[in-house]
C-alpha cells in the first residue's frame, strides 16, 4: 500500500506539471480485463460466468485475413443487462480512475461497446463465435450524464462497422487509428499512424 500511495503521489505532481507545461497526458483503458484479475473475482455477477466462476463465453474476433481461425482472447464477457440495473456503475468507476490520473482516456477495443464478438467458452478457435449487440447509447448517455468532463477517445481497430462509426460520432468521439490496412497491404506490415 506505501508503494502504491508513493507512486499516486508522485504521479499526480508529474501531471500536474506536465499540465502546467500544456502537456496533455493520454492513459489506455482496455474494454476487456482479464479472467484472474481482482474484478473479476470481486464482481463475478458483472461477467458471464457459471456457478463455479468458469467463463461461459469469451471475447475474441472472427476469422479475417490475418488468421483463419481467428483470435480466442479468453477474455470473460460482460453481463451487459446485469451492468445497466446496476447503471453501469462498475464501468462510470473505472473511468473516474482513469480521468484522475489522464487528461484523456483512449478505450481500447472501442467497437465492443456497439458490438462484440462472443465466442463459446470451451471453443479450440473463435471460428464459430457470433456478433452480439453492445450496450451502446445507453452506457454512454449514463456514462455523460454522470461525468460530463470525460475526455475519452475511441480506438478504431478491428471490423468498424457504421454501428461502431454512429456511436463514436454521436458522442463527438475523436478516433485513433493504430493502423490502417488496405487491401493491397495485406502482405504488408501495418502502417503506424497516431
Amino acid at each position: 500500500c506505501w508503494v502504491q500511495h508513493l507512486f499516486f503521489e508522485q504521479w499526480a505532481k508529474l501531471k500536474e506539471y506536465c499540465n502546467r507545461k500544456g502537456v496533455r497526458l493520454i492513459g489506455d483503458i482496455p474494454i476487456y480485463v482479464a479472467p484472474d484479475s481482482c474484478d473479476t473475482w470481486v464482481n463475478s455477477r458483472l461477467f458471464e460466468y457459471d456457478e463455479d466462476f468458469h467463463p461461459l463465453r469469451v471475447a475474441g474476433c472472427p476469422p479475417d485475413y490475418f488468421s483463419k481461425t481467428g483470435q480466442l482472447w479468453g477474455n470473460p464477457l460482460y453481463r451487459w443487462d446485469v451492468m445497466e440495473k446496476e447503471g453501469f456503475d462498475w464501468w462510470i468507476a473505472r473511468i473516474r480512475a482513469m480521468s484522475r490520473l489522464f487528461d484523456l482516456t483512449r478505450i481500447d477495443h472501442f467497437r465492443g461497446f456497439a458490438g462484440y464478438y462472443a465466442i463459446d467458452a470451451n471453443a479450440p478457435t473463435a471460428e464459430n463465435g457470433r456478433w452480439e449487440k453492445g450496450p451502446g447509447e445507453k452506457f454512454f448517455d449514463t456514462l455523460f450524464q454522470q461525468l460530463p468532463d470525460t475526455a475519452l477517445i475511441a480506438e478504431d481497430l478491428g471490423i468498424i462497422t457504421r454501428d461502431v462509426e454512429q456511436l463514436r460520432d454521436h458522442y463527438r468521439l475523436p478516433r485513433w487509428r493504430s493502423g490502417e490496412l488496405r487491401q493491397s497491404d495485406r502482405a504488408q506490415p501495418q502502417q503506424q499512424h497516431a
